[in-house]
This record gives structure tokens, C-alpha cells and sequence, in this order.
């Protein structure tokens, strides 16, 4: 028998579907759950409830073994080069599978892992992320206390601006998407000649496009929200002047592909339309597996009833005698059908059987 999900178990899935979920996607402003699931008040509602984060929701249709066996291997590699880590690891009583009981000692494990993390170095190119995202928002141009390191990437990424005739109009902007029950922060909103206003998602590592897809897509169709009143407002009223005349494009985003140490800034379309499919398809899979009612069902009276009615059958294919015939009806009542009648009737016939 299939068994359904606990809300605590949900969460759980959540987070491993988003081994991101350490970035500040939700401001500090916004109420959460305490499974740091951001809680917003949909509309005609009058009670907040819980939203998918928009970076789990696109892992519900990604591939995530390569990234978890990435990640595995950094937090070994840090573990075999840190001795004390080992040991703290390795002090920790047996976990029993009682999740009151391992409280304590899951969160010593997870310390560890972070710990791990660190050691083996897998957060350095994430700190360079972050420094880079901090040095391209908005007012950072020119900005004298960009390391010299980080420069080059920094100053290309305000030359293509500039190349293309592009205005970054806002930044860290968190919005919900309603009809999919799902919210966060894009990066960047920008406004060309050629696309008007657009969504970007810069990142300085490796693409994840599908990831890039899905997200720009949602936010596409997205409203700011603000956590204050819990109301939310289009996302074109960011711009200056009459919004009516900058619709957000929900048919291309950016991703703006920073990558480390090379002092090249690319902007790569993204179709959003594809986008936003699997985006619906991902909220599917996340309603699916939070579905708790009619999934399961008591088939034992069915499964009597076939072995009943089974039986019957058999029996009607095994008699050789009038007699035999005369008393199954009565033997099979609950299971009896007309259909039967005409079977054992024809049976009666082809044996030639009469009555004494």
C-alpha cells in the first residue's frame, strides 16, 4: 500500500531538490515556515500559506545526480583532509530513525558536511559569485573597491551593457507567482530597444539552462510582492513613468553568463515559453507528490470477490455431472451473474446432461 507524505517529509524533499537553497533567494523581510518556505497570502485568501521557492520547483524536472555526486565528493575529499572533522563525524551515536531522537545528531552531521564544504574548497566559486553579483547591480559601476582580480569580470559585464544600449532597471526583486504557488528573487530586470523589459539570471559557474529556463519563466509571470501589506503589484511598475508602456517580456530572459576569471560577459536568450511548460510540468510533479488524499485504497473486499468469482468459474468448467452443476449457483450466490447461468446452461447442454 502506497504511502503518502507527511509535511515534515515534503520539506525534506524540497530541500533536496534545491542543494541551493543556502542563497538568500527569500529577503530577510519575508515570513517563513520552519522549513524556510516563504509564506504568502494569496489572493482572496485570508491565511498566508507556504510557497515552493523557485529554485526548488525547477529541480523537480532536473537531473540532479551530476550536481549530488559533485557535491558528495567535495564533502569527502574536505573530510579526509580535516582529521577533527572526522572525528566529530565519527563521535556521534548510531542515528536511530526517530527524527526527535537524531535531532541533535543530524545537526551535528550537518555541521560537519558544511564544514567539509569548506575545507574542500567547493564554496570558493560560489563567494566569487556572489562578489561579482554584489559588483554588477545596479549604482556599483565603477565602484574603486572591486578587487583587482575581480575587475576584468566586472568590467565586462558593464562594457556589454553599454555594447548593447541596455539599462538595468532593478535588482534582488522578490516576487510570487500565484497560479503555481511558488516565489523568489530574480537577479536583474533590464530594458533594451530590442526585447524591452527582460529578466536576467547572471551566474559565473557552469549553465544549468533548464534550471535558468524555469525560473525566468515564473519570475516572467510574476508580481512584486511586498511582505509588509502582502500585496503584490505588476512587475513592470519597477520602471519609472507609465508602466503600460514597458510590458514585461515573457518570451525571452537572459542568462548572463559571468564566467570566472575570464573577463568576458555574454548574454545568452533564453525562450521562456518552453520555459514556462516545464515550469507547469514542475508544479505538477511538486502537487503530486504533496497529494495526500486518494492515492491509496482498501482492496481486500475486491480481491475476495475476484477469488469468489473466480472460483466460480472453475468450478463450472470442472463439472462433469448434473449434480455438481445443480449446487454451484447456490455454493457462488454472492458472486452469481447471468452471465453464468448461460455459461453453466450450455455446459449442461454440450455434455448432454438430463435430469433423473
Amino acid at each position: 500500500m502506497t504511502e503518502t507524505l507527511t509535511e515534515a517529509q515534503q520539506a525534506s524533499i524540497d530541500l533536496f531538490f534545491s542543494l541551493d537553497y543556502e542563497q538568500p533567494d527569500i529577503p530577510e523581510g519575508v515570513e517563513r515556515d520552519r522549513w524556510e518556505r516563504p509564506l504568502i497570502l494569496p489572493p482572496g485568501g485570508d491565511k498566508k500559506i507556504p510557497y515552493t521557492r523557485c529554485s526548488t520547483l525547477s529541480g523537480y524536472v532536473e537531473n540532479k545526480k551530476g550536481l549530488h555526486t559533485w557535491d558528495m565528493r567535495h564533502v569527502a575529499h574536505g573530510v579526509g583532509l580535516d582529521p577533527d572533522i572526522a572525528a566529530k563525524a565519527a563521535s556521534i551515536q548510531p542515528l536511530t530513525g526517530d527524527r526527535k531522537k537524531d535531532r541533535l545528531s543530524n545537526e551535528t552531521l550537518d555541521e560537519c558536511i558544511e564544514e567539509a564544504r569548506k575545507v574542500s574548497g567547493e564554496h570558493a566559486g560560489r563567494d566569487w559569485g556572489t562578489a561579482v553579483h554584489g559588483f554588477t547591480e545596479p549604482g556599483q559601476e565603477g565602484n574603486p573597491r572591486v578587487p583587482e582580480r575581480m575587475q576584468d569580470d566586472v568590467d565586462s559585464y558593464w562594457g556589454k551593457l553599454h555594447e548593447y544600449g541596455m539599462r538595468n532597471v532593478a535588482s534582488e526583486v522578490f516576487v510570487v507567482n500565484h497560479e503555481l504557488r511558488v516565489a523568489g528573487t530574480f537577479d536583474d530586470l533590464y530594458y533594451s530597444y530590442a526585447f524591452g523589459l527582460t529578466l536576467g539570471d547572471k551566474k559565473t559557474g557552469k549553465a544549468k539552462i533548464h534550471s535558468h529556463l524555469i525560473q525566468l519563466a515564473t519570475y516572467s509571470r510574476s508580481e512584486v510582492y511586498d511582505p509588509e501589506t502582502d500585496t503584490s503589484a505588476p512587475i513592470q511598475s519597477l520602471v519609472e513613468g507609465d508602466p503600460a508602456k514597458y510590458p514585461i517580456n515573457d518570451k525571452v530572459g537572459f542568462w548572463v553568463h559571468i564566467p570566472k576569471g575570464e573577463g568576458v560577459t555574454r548574454f545568452v536568450g533564453l525562450n521562456l515559453e518552453v520555459g514556462w511548460d516545464a515550469a507547469k510540468n514542475a508544479a505538477r510533479v511538486r502537487d503530486f507528490q504533496q497529494r495526500k488524499h486518494d492515492l491509496t485504497f482498501d482492496a481486500h473486499e475486491q480481491l475476495l470477490h475476484g477469488a469468489r468469482t473466480e472460483a466460480a468459474w472453475e468450478a463450472l468448467n470442472g463439472a462433469t455431472v448434473l449434480e455438481e452443476f445443480s449446487g454451484i449457483p447456490s455454493h457462488y450466490r454472492d458472486v452469481w451473474t447471468p452471465r453464468m447461468t448461460e455459461f453453466g446452461q450450455r455446459r449442461i447442454t454440450e455434455l448432454g446432461l438430463r435430469a433423473a
